[in-house]
């Protein structure tokens, strides 16, 4: 009976937190990551069963499961959901003071204040509107060998104007 109550009781709360999750896209991708098997404006790879560039197999064999998978997680519905409360914006945009004339956060430096200037990225922009990001990528060889053309290139988006206190 305790398993049964404990079974209905994740049920409940399953289905409560669902619907505030935010859900990730998974896309098949050919082994040879020459396209992901999805439709675009352009092009319809969505029902291809092997890649039209290389010709390899989108599924491993016999199974419609596919051989190798992309995640992608949209960032719009993540910003939605973080300027969709008011006192997390107070949080997010209590600025903090200089300490002694330092720098302490990039918000502080020349460049980024140029972005809210005349003839920057923001102008005329209030600054607690704006979502400045940055992108980072950076190569490497996950198999340690150099004969091998693969390569993965993580990304990293970091939003550039949170307070200190929040990082």
């Amino acid at each position: 009976m305790a398993t049964f109550l404990a079974l209905v009781t994740a049920k409940i709360k399953s289905d409560a937190i669902s619907p505030s999750l935010i859900r990730n896209k998974r896309y098949d991708a050919c082994v040879n990551d020459c396209l992901l098997f999805c439709k675009t404006s352009d092009n319809d790879h969505s029902l291809d069963r092997e890649c039209t560039k290389c010709g390899e197999p989108r599924y491993k064999a016999e199974s419609l499961s596919a051989r190798k998978t992309f995640t992608y997680m949209p960032i719009g519905p993540r910003l939605s959901r973080i300027f969709g409360s008011d006192n997390i914006c107070k949080i997010l945009y209590s600025r903090q003071d200089l300490c002694n004339g330092k720098l302490t956060d990039i918000t502080d430096g020349k460049i980024y204040k140029s972005w809210y200037e005349d003839g920057g990225v923001f102008q005329d922009m209030e600054e607690s509107c704006t979502v400045p990001l940055a992108l980072f990528c950076d190569g490497l060889n996950p198999h340690k060998s150099m004969a091998t053309q693969k390569s993965m290139w993580p990304l990293i988006l970091t939003w550039l104007n949170l307070p200190v206190n929040v990082y």
